[in-house]
């Protein structure tokens, strides 16, 4: 690992200076703090680790137990804390007022900068488990719960009332899916970029975990995005680009567009790809089921999970607010009996449909509310979309963030999270981005958790 390091190193010196000092961690974590300063908001996901400045980390990557991987593995393991450290940097860095003043002026030269910290962070991690262990520790990403709220609510009483009104909710949705879906509007489709059939077979690191390169990324995502199917009844049904509008009230500009992302998961203890989709709503108004529910900005998340041989292993969704989560894996899959079994089970409501050649996934979704309404198989007709990098809801140099310091859309919150208040959720059915979604009421559950599928799905039994 100390060569793997000194590697590393050498490779950063090439964008700084022949014959400047190496920068001390007092001058790194310096930095960081004037770039996160200057940029005026930071993204959730991936987290800076504490203490080791450069370096960031997300659920899937503190997952792992580095002490009892192998040297290569315990390399990789870093090399993706490094990463992820370079990503977080470079959206920090897009939001930099051109006119910044030191530390972080000359901005032509802040990237090779923050790359010789990060290395000479990882070059000071102790070559021993307890070094790694330390760095592990720091790599541990909090729960966007609050157990004071919990406590404060009397939580054990007021879930109760929750949990029926959530039972009626899933019990609505499922009678939702088996029926046809209804039609308050225009049905406008939106279809993504065309995809190339080309076989993919990306590279797998020490640790076990898809290497896709950024060409195989992007056929992944185009490869894998769906159709959106939307009843339009008003203007809140029409798609566009987030931002603050007067007064700084998020709305969006009208754009066929939809942002992705790419994470990870465990299927079977390997690690996997997942895709995500994010389509951006102007509002869900108070006459699509209720004003406890309504507000500005509204936002469907569409996930793709890909098995180990690049397959879909399961679709799922969850409203940029955390709710609403619905899962849907493919054929010969069936919920665990100790998933069933939860008080607030997972919500299946039928298999992903298998794609004949030339076939997307449609997803259907309702006006105004933006439920989702059907998951079928059909063809890429209608408006074509562009798939936009999340990174550009970050991307806005010198404006006021999207996000806010807790990862919420302010602006955006409803009326409901005055009764939720006791669940533990900050502000329930605000909009947030991505690594803030909790998903449950009961218990705790993030839709970032690596281990979900796993601990939910399982092989259904051949049939005799």
């Amino acid at each position: 690992m100390r060569l793997w390091t000194l590697l590393l190193l050498f490779a950063a010196g090439g964008c700084a200076s022949l014959g400047a000092p190496p920068p001390v961690a007092d001058d790194c974590a310096a930095l960081q703090r004037a770039l996160a300063d200057a940029a005026g908001g930071s993204p959730s996901s991936p987290r800076p680790l504490p203490g080791f400045p450069g370096l960031a980390a997300d659920r899937f990557l503190a997952a792992f137990d580095p002490p009892a991987l192998a040297a290569p593995a315990q390399a990789a393991w870093l090399g993706r804390l490094a990463a992820a450290g370079a990503e977080l940097d470079a959206r920090r860095a897009a939001r930099v007022a051109a006119d910044v003043g030191p530390p972080l002026a000359p901005l032509s030269t802040l990237p090779g900068r923050l790359s010789v910290c990060r290395a000479t962070t990882l070059a000071g991690v102790p070559d021993t488990p307890d070094g790694l262990a330390r760095v592990h520790a720091a790599a541990q990403v909090p729960s966007e719960y609050r157990g004071g709220a919990r406590v404060a609510g009397l939580w054990p009483l007021t879930v109760l009332p929750v949990l029926a009104t959530l039972h009626g909710y899933q019990r609505d949705t499922l009678a939702r899916f088996a029926a046809p879906p209804p039609a308050r509007g225009e049905r406008l489709r939106y279809r993504p970029p065309a995809a190339s059939l080309t076989k993919l077979a990306p590279a797998r690191d020490a640790l076990g975990v898809p290497a896709p390169t950024p060409a195989q990324w992007t056929v992944l995502f185009a490869r894998h995005a769906p159709v959106f199917e939307v009843d339009t009844a008003s203007a809140d049904d029409l798609p566009g680009r987030p931002l603050r509008g007067a007064a700084g009230r998020p709305t969006v500009a009208p754009e066929p567009v939809v942002y992705r992302w790419g994470g990870y998961a465990f299927w079977q203890g390997r690690p996997v790809l997942q895709l995500d989709y994010l389509i951006w709503f102007a509002a869900r108004p108070a006459e699509a089921g209720g004003a406890l529910y309504a507000g500005a900005l509204d936002g469907v998340i569409w996930r793709v999970t890909l098995d180990a041989d690049g397959a879909v292993l399961a679709y799922d969704s969850i409203h940029a607010c955390g709710c609403y989560h619905v899962l849907f894996p493919r054929p010969g899959l069936r919920l665990r009996a100790a998933a069933a079994a939860l008080a607030e089970a997972p919500l299946l409501p039928y298999p992903a449909p298998p794609l004949a050649a030339g076939q997307r996934v449609v997803v259907r979704l309702g006006a105004g509310h933006h439920y989702l309404e059907a998951v079928t198989a059909g063809d890429a007709s209608g408006t074509p979309y562009r798939l936009a990098d999340d990174a550009e809801l970050y991307a806005a140099r010198g404006a006021a963030s999207l996000f806010d310091a807790d990862g919420l859309v302010a602006g955006s919150e409803r009326p409901e999270r005055w009764l939720l208040w006791p669940m533990g959720v900050p502000s329930a059915g605000t909009m947030r981005e991505r690594g803030r979604h909790a998903i449950a009421f009961v218990g705790e559950r993030h839709f970032d958790d690596p281990t979900l599928l796993d601990a939910w799905l399982e092989p259904a039994p051949a049939a005799p």
